[in-house]
């Protein structure tokens, strides 16, 4: 009879497998060689402007650049379809002046700057064992045109303000260089703040006469190159009306057809969701109040075409979607001779209970600190305070009388942008000087936003930008925190690198931190979740303390003879 034993079975089992051992090994070795190879390749991020027809073999034109594909060339199109208009990223490699493109993936838009259709790309090269790094080279390119529109077709074109007329909005216009003139039929809008040199704009002429402005409407500072990167009066992007490109959006669900395919009311906007449409349940089912990203394209007739919806949350610990948040303010007012009670920070009231938890490592709780609060949202709109610990670095606003909010839009302005917006529960005025940025999604209901204000009996906002919204992200990774940027004393969300099993990210003060189950310390264990951006950063939506509870051990057995 045979019993297991040490020694004797292990020089059997090397003795028997060790050539299988030896070649499981090389393969392995020679695999990761591959990968790490791939890994070590530049990228380029872009829109597709060209490609081939009928097969992926040829000339693609991303981003302004052309990479030829041959039958190697691998295709990943899990963020949608390699079509015309479509974000992505080529991994290439230059060989006697030619770009050969190892690998084409489809990207969401939001990694090629959310709007979509343009020619903006960045270049970038990620070195070996640094997930994330920064990028070697980062350019704007000058806008051309990127269609030529039929006869009897309106054009559209974003380029800045150079001049515009004198005491009114009728006369003679410059705009990215070119004169058009408006009459009291031209249609002027102002939705993304009031006209002036400098400022974005967006100009429909009709093609039989491209000299007359149909339409002038303020647009976000991110749809045109930055004012003075190279010329004063940049050649302006044209682009035909009958398709506007891919844009993202982030949203509740307020109602949906019950077989999907129909009309969904999306964030304040409606969507047109047809067979070819992909719906993505992983996180949550569809259902009213769970929040999606959305990518669609919008024709000429104004219809949102619906090309995926994907559920990414219904909300946490059984709270809706909106119902947490942080900001960042002056201690204004604060109970007197205990710290429980009503705190007012940054122009909102906060109710502290027993269960909050104050920290004061970056200085002592008091009448004029600088703060960061994470708080809870009751069904009433009250808020209340479940951290409140000092920060020397956290929000970072413009200017020291101003205070940040970081939360969900549960109201907007019913037409344009300017007027009443509720955010977390607190309500903000937007006026014609408020800056707006959608680069990461559309500013609708059930977007995540970072507000910038003056507090005051009106909370005036200075400018409200669109986040990706904590765990939305596309990669979620559970690690050790080896770093956690340069100050680590509290968690303020201060722009910093974490490295967390060895990944990089960028950590904003958007990012939510979460030590409420374990404490986020080096050498503590976390799960991020994140998402890459246009400058090829992995950039944190939120991360969560874990404790790891269980572990598992398998037994060795030795064979005795």
């Amino acid at each position: 009879m045979r019993r297991w034993h040490s020694a004797g079975a292990l020089r059997f089992l090397i003795a028997g497998f060790g050539l299988g051992v030896v070649a499981l090994l090389f393969t392995a070795v020679v695999a990761h060689a591959a990968s790490e190879r791939k890994g070590d390749l530049p990228t380029w991020r872009g829109w597709v402007q060209a490609r081939p027809t009928g097969t992926h073999i040829g000339a693609w034109v991303v981003g302004g650049r052309t990479f030829q594909a041959d039958a190697d060339t691998e295709l990943d199109q899990e963020e949608g379809p390699l079509v015309v208009g479509a974000c992505a990223k080529v991994k290439y490699q230059t060989v006697n002046g030619v770009d050969r493109a190892v690998e084409i993936d489809s990207e969401p838009p939001a990694d090629c700057g959310g709007g979509g259709g343009g020619a903006t790309a960045t270049p970038t090269a990620t070195p070996t064992g640094q997930p994330g790094g920064s990028p070697t080279a980062t350019r704007t390119p000058t806008p051309t045109r990127t269609a030529t529109p039929g006869a009897g077709e309106d054009v559209s074109v974003k380029a800045r303000v150079n001049s515009m007329p004198a005491g009114g909005l009728i006369g003679t216009w410059v705009i990215g260089g070119v004169t058009y003139t408006t009459d009291a039929n031209t249609v002027f809008r102002q939705d993304h703040g009031p006209f002036a040199v400098g400022v974005c704009v967006e100009v429909e002429y009709p093609s039989s006469n491209p000299s007359y402005a149909k339409k002038i409407a303020t647009k976000s500072d991110d749809d045109c190159p930055p004012a003075g990167g190279g010329s004063s009066t940049p050649t302006p992007t044209r682009t035909a009306t009958p398709d506007s490109g891919r844009r993202q959006l982030y949203g509740v669900i307020e109602s949906f057809p019950a077989g999907l395919i129909g009309t969904w009311q999306i964030g304040g906007l409606a969507f047109l969701a047809d067979a070819s449409t992909q719906f993505q349940q992983e996180r949550a089912p569809f259902a009213v109040g769970v929040l999606v990203e959305v990518h669609f394209t919008t024709n000429a007739a104004g219809v949102n075409r619906a090309l995926k919806i994907e559920s990414k949350s219904a909300g946490s610990g059984g709270a809706p979607v909106g119902a947490e948040g942080h900001a960042f303010g002056t201690v204004e007012t604060m109970p007197t001779g205990s710290l429980v009670g009503t705190w007012r920070i940054g122009g909102v009231d906060y109710t502290a209970t027993t269960a909050t938890r104050f920290e004061q490592n970056d200085g002592p709780l008091g009448i004029g600190a600088w703060v960061k609060v994470e708080y809870v949202q009751a069904a009433s709109g009250a808020r209340t305070a479940k951290k409140i610990e000092t920060t020397s670095a956290g929000g970072n606003p413009t200017q020291p009388q101003r205070a940040k909010a970081y939360g969900f839009v549960q109201q907007r302005p019913a037409a344009g942008y300017v007027g009443t917006w509720v955010i977390g529960g607190v309500a903000y005025t937007a006026d014609q000087n408020t800056r707006f940025d959608e680069t990461r999604g559309l500013l609708a209901v059930g977007a995540y936003v970072e507000v910038e204000y003056v507090p005051g009996a009106v909370n005036r906002i200075y400018k409200l930008e669109t986040h990706v919204p904590p765990g939305a992200g596309s990669d979620d990774r559970t690690g050790v925190i080896q770093q956690m940027g340069v100050n680590s004393r509290n968690l303020s969300g201060a722009n910093a690198v974490w490295i967390v099993g060895g990944v990089s990210y960028q950590v904003l003060p958007a990012t939510v931190l979460d030590d409420s189950r374990s404490p986020l310390t080096v050498g503590r264990t976390a799960v991020v979740n994140s998402y890459v951006d246009t400058h090829g950063q992995r950039v944190a939506t939120q991360i969560r303390g874990v404790s790891l509870t269980r572990q598992l051990y398998l037994p060795m057995l030795f064979r005795r003879r």
